[in-house]
């Protein structure tokens, strides 16, 4: 068997500084001639400290005017590659965004996740083997008022496969159709409906583990309608599309008895057991991103995937792509792959004038906020991320992500992150013998000292409410916070225990107001606005 990206990636990573130098090296070259190329005299920049000289330190609002530019036909602004889409994202700050996609980004992400991802399952098997894959990205292509095609990054690189003819995507189990809407309607009961006739599924692959979570709690409603029309082998006149779709992807269904049965059999002896195997007996992987503040998520694909390999296969951003996973099934710990940008450091919690010197001056244990130069026209960019080095991969940073840099409780100064907050509601809920569950939190500043209101969503049974235990969690946390609790500069935390059902309820209420439910991350941090819908739902 041949590996070829993961080859590439461990020569790369034997001087992970010289290989990222190069790396930007290349993106200045290449973008020379462009408008920001020539205003920072890329030509004339021929080491590091030029760079840093010359270039400053940006973030997304610096970029917006001369994107909107490119957008409506301006020229190579900030960047000569050819951009071929562009996508909007909200953001973990809310902020609306739109980005260009290069074909030099393309080129990385399929290069760098899914083939290297393949090559790593292969690897973990140690063999090689063919089948279905169930592919559950949203890839809708919209045209903007500006005439540029649009749709979620994620979605990009297979999008450019797909109208340039590259690939045909016979091996998925939706047809291109259904891979590639018209409509931007909620499609998940039609994914499902495909994948489940089809037997030899050997990957299941999707973007954020809470989504791939909610089409199996589509699933789980929706079984027995599903069933039915495998046996049938047309659509139930019950879900709402248009006709002439439901008549195209009829066109692809025959009636299939056996394999109906053969999933009634599975689905009456329950989701405890996982199922995802029992469903697709050839099942290799299961993949999608979670991370250190949706830990719930990640757990609860665990065990529909049971001893199938879930693997959070990518660190990316609609910005560019930063690493890879170092081995299946990995704690979301990421290999640092320095030919798809260039990163800087900052210390966590230090200024700019604290940016390491290169990367060789990592320290395991030590957390730092990236600052990224990309493939898609962004130079020394911000991306608001902080990150742990949990290891090194031969010279190659392994990391972790923590939190960003604006996603903190700030009630005196403490600057509680959520992924510290996830791990004391994890505790918390472990002490009773419980799953970890769905939670977010409110600085309540209504009171003085203020405090923390934090609404748990139990997945299992409601534990007591004891604000005492995980007010020592968070103390153990976060040492500012036991600082500013010691000096009662805050108080108490207050525990709310919420509905089932509450946070899938507030994401339907998100889709009604028109977001783009594919970029829907989990609420963690309440603002005034959302706190009285979590309010109402308690329990």
């Amino acid at each position: 068997m041949q590996f070829d990206v993961w080859d590439e990636l461990k020569g790369d990573a034997s001087d992970f500084a010289a290989s990222n130098a190069a790396t930007l090296m290349k993106i200045l070259r290449d973008n020379a001639s462009s408008e920001y190329g020539r205003k920072y005299g890329f030509d004339r920049i021929g080491s590091l400290a030029d760079y840093r000289r010359q270039v400053p330190l940006s973030n997304y609002n610096e970029y917006y005017d001369d994107i909107i530019r490119m957008m409506k036909g301006g020229g190579a602004v900030t960047t000569s590659y050819n951009i071929r889409y562009y996508t909007r994202s909200s953001g973990t700050t809310g902020q609306n965004k739109v980005l260009p996609i290069t074909d030099e980004w393309m080129d990385l992400y399929l290069k760098f996740s899914y083939q290297c991802t393949w090559q790593r399952t292969e690897m973990h098997y140690g063999e090689h083997f063919g089948g279905r894959v169930f592919l559950t990205n949203e890839m809708h292509i919209t045209t903007l008022e500006e005439g540029v095609k649009s749709l979620l990054a994620s979605g990009t690189a297979f999008a450019r496969q797909y109208e340039t003819g590259e690939e045909d995507f016979s091996y998925c189990t939706s047809p291109t159709e259904l891979l590639f809407p018209e409509t931007d309607q909620d499609i998940s009961y039609l994914k499902l409906l495909f994948a489940l006739r089809d037997a030899d599924v050997i990957a299941v692959i999707g973007v954020y583990g809470h989504h791939l979570l909610q089409l199996l709690d589509v699933l789980k409603t929706e079984w027995k309608s599903l069933t039915e029309d495998i046996r049938s082998g047309e659509i139930s006149d019950k879900i709402d599309i248009p006709e002439d779709f439901r008549k195209t992807l009829n066109g692809y269904l025959s009636p299939n008895p056996a394999r109906a049965d053969e999933l009634v059999r599975v689905f009456e002896q329950g989701f405890d057991d996982p199922i995802l195997p029992r469903i697709w007996p050839k099942l290799r992987v299961v993949m999608a991103i979670t991370g250190s503040t949706f830990r719930e998520y990640q757990a609860a694909l665990k065990t529909y995937a049971g001893s199938v390999p879930y693997h959070c296969f990518i660190y990316a951003a609609t910005e560019g792509f930063f690493g890879t996973p170092r081995d299946m099934g990995y704690e979301a710990e990421y290999i640092l792959t320095p030919r798809t940008g260039f990163f800087e450091f900052i210390p966590a919690g230090e200024s700019e004038e604290k940016l390491l010197e290169d990367a060789s001056q990592l320290k395991k244990g030590e957390r730092y906020e990236l600052v990224y130069t990309s493939f898609t026209g962004l130079y020394r960019y911000r991306m608001g991320d902080v990150v742990e080095v949990v290891d090194f991969y031969d010279t190659a940073p392994v990391i972790k992500v923590c939190y960003r840099v604006n996603q903190q409780i700030n009630v005196a100064g403490e600057k509680m992150n959520t992924a510290n907050m996830a791990g004391a509601v994890r505790e918390y809920m472990e002490a009773f013998g419980q799953p970890e569950g769905s939670f977010c939190v409110y600085p309540d500043m209504r009171t003085l000292p203020g405090h923390y209101l934090i609404f748990i969503e139990p997945e299992g049974e409601k534990p007591a409410n004891e604000p005492e235990r995980i007010d020592a969690l968070l103390r153990a946390e976060n040492y500012d916070y036991a600082d500013c609790r010691n000096l009662g500069e805050i108080g108490l935390p207050e525990i709310r225990f919420l509905k089932k059902g509450t946070f899938l309820a507030y994401k339907q209420q998100m889709a009604a107001t028109g977001q783009d439910m594919a970029q829907y991350k989990p609420v963690r941090i309440l603002d005034d606005e959302k706190l009285g819908f979590f309010t109402e739902q308690e329990d």
